[in-house]
């Protein structure tokens, strides 16, 4: 996801020039960043849902059933690696309420997975690179990697 986003990807590079190391990797898990051995973010962009936000009573079990499927396939994937994961979700209000609404299944998940999540939602690209730049900020500090 986030190589997608060529704007959050450069504010990343950009982090080179602070001193931090970024090594791309192509991995097999479900994931954007890994901050050390044992943290990653994964983010999501509600846009990737459709056209859900017309028609909120089929939205809901729409996204009622992606979270199921993060909460059963992607976090147990990543439980095998990772002791902590930031999960992002972007995108409109609406959808994000209907989002949060459903974050007990994750956390129910990754209760019984050992994983320890932070659920974090975001309105704007802007808001979302702000996340992530604090997040690689407060795990890797300047000399380590992401």
């Amino acid at each position: 996801m986030l190589v997608s986003r060529r704007s959050s990807y450069q504010k990343i590079l950009a982090l080179e020039k602070e001193g931090a190391h970024v090594v791309e990797r192509d991995i097999n898990l479900p994931l954007d960043l890994i901050f050390s051995a044992g943290d990653c973010l994964v983010w999501y962009e509600t846009a990737a849902f459709g056209n859900i936000s017309r028609n909120m009573t089929d939205g809901a079990s729409c996204i009622q059933m992606f979270m199921e499927n993060i909460a059963t396939d992607v976090l147990i994937s990543l439980s095998y690696s990772f002791s902590s994961c930031i999960m992002i979700f972007e995108g409109e209000a609406n959808l994000l309420g209907v989002i949060m609404g459903q974050s007990d299944t994750l956390y129910s998940a990754t209760a019984n997975l050992n994983i320890n999540l932070q659920l974090l939602c975001s309105y704007n690209p802007e808001s979302t690179d702000e996340i992530i730049l604090t997040c690689i900020t407060k795990f890797t500090g300047p000399t380590r990697y992401v």
